[in-house]
């Protein structure tokens, strides 16, 4: 009997959180947004929506739309499932519910599972209000892009669930100043290694083979 619990208390454990799920639908001004998640002001109140990753890379949103959301009201914080657009288009964002296995496992099931795509990692980072120049690189675990921002150039890591991890951009325009700032004359072109540049340069009188990073 002592065996299963564990197993039984993981249960109630998992009820009582499918419990706090309450389904809502609302209708507001978009105010604030931040990657998948974004403000709605709904007159009465100001709630914070999440569309998820999925949601993200279907929806371009900009403030002062005008949505309709339904979805799960989880925490003061609604999990949207569906989105009507003020043109009356409407996106399904989201499964309206959890499987057992992922109310029990708390991971998404296989059907879950969706890829993401450079497209979406670019409306993720154009969402949150970063110029995306070029094409998002994808890596294990998300995508880097290239952008701009308040006048300033980034390398952004953006993650599936919507994080983005915003770091200044190191090319090699960045890696000519830094070693110019230190005082060396180059004289070759930069080579990009995996995590940072090599350069042959001078500095009085002597002949130098450079690793330049991104910390300095």
């Amino acid at each position: 009997m002592k065996l299963f619990t564990p197993l039984f208390i993981a249960g109630l454990t998992v009820l009582a959180s499918a419990a706090q799920a309450a389904p809502a639908k609302l209708s507001g001004t978009v105010t604030d947004i931040f990657g998948p998640r974004f403000v709605l002001d709904t007159t009465s109140e100001r709630v914070l929506v999440d569309l998820g990753p999925r949601g993200a890379g279907k929806i371009t949103l900009r403030a002062g739309q005008k949505l309709e959301i339904e979805g799960n009201l989880i925490r003061n914080e609604l999990k949207a499932t569906r989105v009507t657009m003020p043109d009356g288009h409407a996106y399904e964002v989201r499964k309206n519910g959890k499987t057992w296995r992922e109310w029990l496992t708390g991971k998404p099931g296989p059907e879950a599972a969706t890829p993401f795509s450079a497209e979406q990692a670019k409306t993720v980072a154009t969402n949150a209000g970063y110029a995306v120049s070029g094409e998002p690189q994808e890596k294990k675990q998300h995508f880097e892009v290239m952008a701009s921002k308040d006048s300033k150039s980034y390398q952004l890591q953006v993650h599936r669930d919507g994080r983005i991890e915003p770091m200044p951009a190191f090319g090699i325009a960045e890696t000519r100043k830094l070693a110019s700032d230190k005082g060396y004359t180059l004289t070759g072109d930069p080579v990009a290694m995996k995590k940072h540049f090599r350069v042959t340069a001078e500095k009085a009188g002597k002949t130098y083979e450079l690793d330049l990073h991104r910390d300095g």
